[in-house]
């Protein structure tokens, strides 16, 4: 039996490379006849999408100091060179944040100005190619810092220019100030830049909701509606002032940003990439499905097993939705292991298995889903981030182990 692995990450437990060794290895313990096991960590443009890029296929990293992060500290940090032409830059690597970085999580006062200084810096090696991959950040500033380093300037309602409130950075506590925008200071050269926004989800403005609350810290669990409530107005505000300059430079049939996929992605970054340059917005898992060749090793496996760290916004385009998608296209069924899932999932989980799906997921492909919620929500109260992870990296692979063998019996491929 030929089983290809393509897993993404567990947030903060596995990464993808570790994930796929974990479930290999959980997988070669059930002696199954003839197995043949591929592992292919993938990501969909978030969290290790630099990692797994680097190992994959060798590029050189471009370091480059004194980079802003989200909180304001000026760090190292760095982004891939993929030929003479091309460039990738992983926003989680400047704009995401360590559970140790709990007392900085107020996505209000966070910034994504290093991610404008990385942009710039390849712009400046020369580099006509650059694809971002967006996801896994911790700002939601609409990529109003980030556009701060470009020269556009923003403007209160008296005509006057706004300075950040936070400090020297642009951060989602401005957004509600702003009542104009001026991009006069944009050289004309950044019209020759391709520029690919691989998204790590196809989430509108409207569905920002979950993933900006995921992105507030346990320090500001008081304050966490005025938070998501000043967020919401803030976003509210900025696409109102923005709709014009979208107006006037869409050639076609003018969509409304609300309506549009892909502006509710990583803290709305796209909102203001789109205007800076002529940016490409794309799926990060249809970039890295052709990176790797998958389509191919779909086609000669006879099981494709992927997953991730949580079922809830994952219909959204995420790794392991767009990898079901296209085993389902190719014929081949597919298995999702995951750490926990959303609570419309739960009820149909027969002990860690759920084979009977909604149809929004079987329509995706996902023919079974295995999670470990029921055996880890209890144990994880009162918790630190570490003894979690610990414990999550204890049981996973029990859990795993346990439940593969139950499915492999129930599809009379094992005893």
């Amino acid at each position: 039996m030929n089983i290809l692995v393509a897993s993404g990450s567990f947030k903060d437990v596995y990464t993808p490379k570790e994930a796929c060794e974990m479930i290999n290895d959980v997988i070669k313990t059930l002696k199954i006849d003839n197995l043949i096991v591929e592992k292919i960590p993938m990501v969909d443009g978030g969290e290790y999408s630099n990692d797994v890029l680097l190992n994959a296929f060798n590029c050189n990293k471009i370091e480059v100091h004194n980079i802003v992060n989200p909180f304001g500290k000026k760090i190292k940090s760095y982004y891939l060179k993929l030929d003479n032409n091309s460039a990738f830059i992983g926003s989680s690597e400047i704009l995401g944040l360590l559970p140790s970085d709990d007392i900085y999580k107020n996505p209000l006062k966070l910034t994504s100005y290093g991610l404008g200084q990385l942009i710039l810096d390849a712009i400046k090696r020369g580099y006509k190619k650059i694809y971002i991959g967006l996801g896994g950040t911790g700002t939601v500033d609409c990529g109003i810092g980030m556009s701060q380093v470009f020269g556009v300037k923003y403007f209160d309602s008296n005509g006057k220019e706004l300075i950040p409130q936070n400090g020297l950075y642009f951060s989602a506590i401005d957004l509600l100030n702003i009542n104009g925008v001026s991009i006069d200071g944009l050289k004309d050269d950044y019209n020759n830049i391709e520029v690919y926004a691989l998204c790590d989800g196809n989430a509108t403005i409207h569905q920002m909701d979950t993933p900006n609350r995921q992105k507030i810290g346990n320090n500001y669990n008081q304050e966490s509606k005025k938070i998501i409530n000043d967020l919401e107005c803030g976003i509210n505000n900025y696409v109102q002032v923005i709709e014009d300059l979208y107006k006037q430079k869409s050639l076609a049939k003018y969509l409304p940003i609300y309506k549009q996929k892909y502006f509710g992605v990583a803290g709305g970054i796209n909102l203001s990439l789109n205007y800076i340059f002529n940016t490409n917005m794309t799926l990060g898992i249809e970039y890295f499905i052709n990176k790797f060749n998958l389509v191919d090793r779909i086609k000669e496996a006879d099981l494709i097993i992927t997953g991730e760290g949580k079922i809830d916004n994952s219909l959204n385009g995420k790794t392991p939705i767009g990898i079901c998608e296209l085993a389902k296209r190719n014929n081949k069924p597919t298995l999702f292991l995951t750490g926990n899932v959303c609570e419309s999932l739960k009820p149909y989980f027969k002990k860690n298995i759920a084979l009977e799906l909604p149809k929004d997921y079987k329509d995706c492909g996902v023919n079974a889903i295995i999670s470990c919620h029921d055996e880890n929500e209890d144990k994880m109260i009162s918790m630190d981030v570490e003894k979690r992870k610990g414990l999550f990296k204890e049981i996973t692979p029990i859990i795993f182990e346990r439940s593969l063998k139950e499915y492999f019996i129930r599809k009379q491929i094992i005893k």
